[in-house]
């Protein structure tokens, strides 16, 4: 007499497959929100402590304060 598996059965696809839509959509929205966190909170605050250095900015934080001007 062979031996009875107690193994738990795989998922079906469809299952498996919502679980990683969700999981993913979760995800994207919460990297908008740091995105959006990062443009509205962080990058002013940088923009008014480096307008004190009175020396101009790299081309790149040039962008992103524009962007979060933007935004």
């Amino acid at each position: 007499m062979e031996p009875q598996s107690h193994a738990i059965p795989p998922a079906p696809a469809s299952a498996t497959k919502q679980v990683f839509a969700v999981v993913f959509s979760t995800l994207a929205g919460v990297q908008w929100v740091l995105v959006a966190l990062v443009l509205l909170v962080i990058v002013p605050k940088f923009e008014d402590i480096f307008a004190d250095f009175g020396v101009e900015l790299p081309y790149l934080a040039q962008g992103f304060i524009a962007l979060s001007r933007a935004w």
